[in-house]
């Protein structure tokens, strides 16, 4: 396993921008990437405590499954990586090495011939209508107003307003016994993630809402899944970072390399407060970090509620710091272990249906193209796959190293984890 982390301050220092943020509190590391030269020790010690716990998971599942010890398989890892010759001899790491024509064969070998395939039974009349789920999806960094998609780099913002009309349309539903949202963000606006919060905590008593957190749900991820029934997450699962970050970037330096100087026109003390062209002062940093404290505790306030934890426990497991599901689960922030499969099961129940009954599942929210989306669309191309830039070394993961949410709303209170996390 391996990440990296990008650090712009030194490019900054030398185009004259002075980054200034403020955050709560010690381990909401997200805005390091543009104030310091590399992580402060606090977060490094985080960031590799929370590597551990993912690398320790992997090793013992995969160790298990291949009846490997631990230091087998850590020597495997170190000898790679393997071409399919090498694994076509290493039966330690894969059962067989074959061509997609050989599997079929191989596994009616395995099963002891070829399974029947019979004709699907016939469904009732369509007067009839089966129980319903809403799954609801929280994909991408989450921004005030519309969800959309960002087609240059492949990501997606997952838009407040959209979110919570989605919960409020599955709660007023008829049709909809049982609500389930599945969350995978690193987070974002912290108001928008309140604003769905709210939705979710309307939501509890009235139907059963519960969550499925995949590989990352933390920060306004997880405000947002605070306030449900249950909260499912597998062990490898980030989450956590209960905290909060704002900021924004003074530009003064910069245009004075380049000669270009402002004149403002202002009534009232700090009219432009939030004008890149000229730095905080003492009183208005102070004021910044008053309204982060301010917001951090609503933060706090809705998991004490959600989870059934007295505030000052959740200030103790939050105070931005990162957890793998494996580590959180004893700290009171994740229920149980289990996909989506696993909370839709869970949320059968809670209707009162049985696990094999089929249910119809509604999945949320509807988000439109985009104009560059349709553009492409009508010109024959796909924006997620044609219009990405991975044929250009590098610059798609630089892009990719801005948090979108804070490119989007520069100025916006930020609830968001310091990196993205992405299986290949």
């Amino acid at each position: 396993m391996a990440g990296t982390a990008l650090y712009f301050r030194g490019v900054f220092d030398m185009l004259g921008v002075a980054p200034q943020f403020e955050k709560i509190a010690e381990y909401k590391s997200a805005p390091e990437q543009f104030t310091e030269l590399g992580p402060t020790p606090t977060a490094a010690t985080m960031r590799n405590a929370m590597v551990d716990s993912l690398w320790e998971r992997w090793l013992t599942t995969v160790a298990a499954s291949r009846r490997l010890s631990r230091d087998e398989l850590v020597a495997l890892v170190d000898g790679g990586p393997y071409t399919a010759g090498d694994l076509a001899v290493m039966p330690k790491l894969v059962d067989a090495v074959a061509v997609p024509e050989k599997v079929a064969q191989l596994v009616m070998a395995e099963v002891g011939g070829v399974l029947p395939v019979s004709t699907p039974t016939v469904d009732r009349p369509e007067r009839w209508t089966r129980p319903g789920i809403a799954v609801i999806y929280v994909d991408g960094d989450i921004t005030d107003g519309s969800s959309k998609r960002i087609p240059l780099i492949g990501s997606s913002l997952a838009g407040g307003e959209t979110l919570v009309r989605a919960v409020a349309e599955a709660r007023a539903d008829p049709r909809v016994g049982a609500i389930v949202l599945r969350i995978d963000s690193p987070g974002g606006s912290a108001l928008a993630s309140e604003l769905v919060s709210r939705e979710v905590f309307a939501t509890r008593g009235v139907k059963p809402i519960l969550c499925s957190l995949s590989d990352v749900a933390a920060s306004g991820g997880y405000f947002i899944a605070a306030g449900c029934d249950l909260i499912f997450a597998e062990p490898m699962t980030i989450t956590g970072s209960i905290g909060i970050f704002s900021g924004k970037f003074d530009l003064g330096g910069l245009l004075a390399k380049l000669g270009i100087t402002t004149d403002t026109y202002k009534r009232g003390k700090h009219a432009d407060v939030e004008s890149m062209y000229r730095a905080y002062t003492d009183e208005e940093r102070a004021t910044l970090l008053r309204n982060l404290r301010y917001s951090y505790g609503r933060f706090v306030g809705a998991v004490a509620e959600g989870r059934g934890m007295k505030k000052d426990e959740v200030d103790a497991v939050g105070r931005g710091h990162v957890f793998t599901a494996a580590d959180a689960q004893p700290l009171r922030l994740v229920d149980r272990f289990g996909g989506l499969g696993a909370t839709i099961d869970e949320a059968k129940q809670r209707m009162g249906v049985a696990a094999a009954t089929q249910v119809t599942l509604y999945e949320l929210p509807d988000v439109p193209s985009s104009l560059l989306s349709t553009i492409t669309g009508l010109l024959g191309a796909s924006a997620t796959t044609t219009l990405e830039l991975p044929q250009l070394p590098g610059i798609r993961e630089l892009l990719r190293g801005l948090p979108a949410s804070v490119i989007a709303q520069p100025n916006a209170t930020q609830a968001r984890l310091p990196f993205d996390l992405d299986w290949q």
